[in-house]
């Protein structure tokens, strides 16, 4: 009596790798858009941080009165955490004597906040001015 294998049912062993691999392929990429999508995510993050911290900052200057302004030193740097991220922010005034295109008595100002400890971060940069109110 002899068994056939025709009528047997499953899969045999070359059956069940190239499943298993064609498995560990799909999962690897799928593995690689996650982990790429969190990365874009974080960097975003970042970058909205810094853009909304810049701006905090130069609003903050904008609403000192302009004598207090002027009292400012020229470059001032600080560090800042938000959203456990530790940014760095430099504050520059510069009055109209290094700037032609202000308006006589206005001063300029320049909020940079750089991220040391992100990945291809790029500096957010705001500029605004000041001028003495009449």
């Amino acid at each position: 009596m002899s068994i056939s294998h025709k009528n047997q049912k499953g899969f045999s062993l070359i059956e069940v790798l190239v499943g298993s691999a064609l498995f560990l392929v799909v999962a690897i990429a799928a593995y690689s858009a996650y982990a790429s999508l969190f990365k874009v995510a974080q960097a975003n993050q970042s970058k909205l941080l810094a853009l909304s911290l810049a701006s905090e900052q130069l609003e903050l200057i904008r609403g000192m009165s302009y004598a207090d302004i002027g009292t400012l030193p020229a470059m001032q740097e600080q560090n800042i955490v938000r959203g456990n991220i530790h940014f760095t922010v430099k504050r520059d005034v510069s009055d109209e004597a290094s700037q032609i295109s202000l308006p006589k008595g206005g001063k300029l100002i320049e909020v940079d906040v750089s991220c040391a400890s992100c990945k291809n971060f790029s500096p957010v940069v705001l500029t605004g001015e000041v001028t003495k109110g009449i």
